[in-house]
């Protein structure tokens, strides 16, 4: 009989487990549920927008004079120059703290050292933070219309931040891989081209 000829081999495909890829690009993500705050605030008629729209911008008929707004920007000046000067002298003791600090750990015998610097740092406890030491003596300091404005600025930073105490306790929540955001960009024009049902 006629000799059989050999089968073809077929090609091995290797699948790729694309849950399991550690290189996958990841880009930030802000969940929807975390912004329910900041959407509710900008709806169309709330009373509380008008009202810090009203604290934050200037009034149609201000009352200052001219000698009130020269008085303002020499003090505004001075404040900026002053602020400056605190500025740098506060990171000059913490460049020279850390300093210190990597010095204290390279002196440490090779035992000790491996542990130093493999240990995570651990938070400054909340109770010894410059704003909740002196958040109460400042606050009584400040008359009515500062007060005003401070509880104004605290609004606008829940409003633009609401999810920022989640962020601290969890970041990973805020990270999503690049192909997930293309699906549900897909997914959201393909829900937009539907045509409506009558």
């Amino acid at each position: 009989g006629l000799p059989c000829r050999a089968l073809k081999s077929k090609k091995q495909v290797k699948k790729v487990n694309k849950e399991l890829n550690p290189l996958e690009q990841l880009v930030p993500h802000l969940p929807r549920e975390y912004v329910k705050d900041t959407v509710n605030f900008f709806t169309k008629g709330n009373p509380r927008f008008r009202s810090l729209l009203r604290v934050i911008f200037s009034p149609n008929n201000p009352a200052d004079t001219e000698g009130d707004r020269e008085q303002y920007e020499k003090r505004k000046a001075l404040f900026q120059l002053e602020s400056s000067a605190y500025v740098l002298k506060f990171r000059l003791q913490e460049d020279r703290a850390r300093q210190r600090m990597w010095s204290a750990v390279h002196n440490l015998p090779s035992d000790l050292y491996d542990e130093a610097v493999s240990s995570e740092p651990e938070p400054v406890p909340e109770e010894l933070l410059f704003n909740c030491m002196y958040k109460e003596q400042f606050f009584t300091e400040l008359d009515d219309s500062e007060k005003r404005v401070l509880q104004a600025y605290y609004n606008l930073m829940h409003i633009r931040y609401p999810h920022s105490h989640i962020k601290a306790r969890d970041p990973d929540k805020f990270w999503i891989k690049a192909s997930k955001v293309v699906s549900r960009y897909k997914e959201m024009a393909q829900g937009k081209k539907k045509p409506k049902k009558k």
